[in-house]
């Protein structure tokens, strides 16, 4: 998929949202935002500073690995507004339009980004005469309430995630 596409895909963003392929330059700031993905179910946790560290890069480097594995055909963006990295963005085109991952930077969340993201998605879904469909951790209740709202419905689960749709 060219940047033509990635930018045609988004271009009714309201944001002032940038997407961008990711690259090796990418991270630092993608080990960052995935570490404040894991904040509040590290924090109940006995181990050190040190121990979450490596744990997180552990865990990161586990994760990217089995995204590039698994998903060789999807688009890996980095979601930028103000020159600023606020986020990241997979999505795979088969199928369906499957939204892999998607996570904002603590001080951009509750701003309506991943509303618009969603919005896009869901719109170009449309276009595509394909669903659009997800999975979300069971106890990401912020998440499965967007969702929901945005009209997804849950058709599976496994192990600790729902699989949601939206035809």
């Amino acid at each position: 998929m060219t940047k033509a596409t990635i930018n045609t895909i988004f271009e009714n963003i309201g944001k002032n949202l940038i997407f961008k392929h990711q690259t090796k330059e990418d991270k630092e700031f993608l080990l960052s935002l995935y570490a404040s993905t894991r904040e509040d179910e590290l924090s109940i946790t006995s181990m050190s500073l040190a121990e979450k560290k490596a744990f997180i890069k552990q865990q990161f480097e586990a994760k990217e690995g089995y995204y590039a594995a698994k998903f060789s055909d999807a688009q890996f963006l980095i979601i930028s507004r103000k020159k600023q990295q606020i986020g990241r963005l997979i999505y795979a085109i088969d199928d369906s339009l499957h939204l892999i991952d998607i996570a904002i930077v603590k001080k951009s969340r509750d701003s309506g980004f991943g509303s618009e993201i969603l919005h896009a998605l869901i719109h170009n879904s449309k276009i595509l005469n394909k669903p659009l469909r997800l999975s979300v951790a069971i106890d990401n209740i912020k998440a499965i309430k967007l969702y929901q709202r945005l009209g997804l419905t849950m058709i599976d689960q496994h192990n600790y995630y729902y699989k949601m749709i939206k035809i």
